[in-house]
């Protein structure tokens, strides 16, 4: 409970997410060793391929939708 009271949970995705996932493991299934993550090997090979110059781009779309939101309605 204390962990869970200092995580940042006031914006979508801001807190810590294995420790998120286990509160969520401790309060399901009590001090059960909780399984280690596991993701599709695509994740790791697209994290893994991104350099600086994709990294920028990826962010491309992001920006132009924060840019749009804050454009003055007409």
């Amino acid at each position: 409970m204390d962990r869970t009271a200092k995580l940042a949970l006031g914006a979508p995705d801001m807190a810590d997410p294995r420790e998120l996932n286990e509160a969520i493991w401790v309060a399901a299934r009590g001090r059960q060793p909780m399984p280690e993550p596991s993701r599709l090997a695509l994740v790791d090979a697209m994290q893994s391929s991104l350099d600086d110059a994709g990294e920028e781009e990826a962010r491309q779309p992001l920006q132009l939708a924060l840019l749009a939101l804050r454009r003055p309605q007409r």
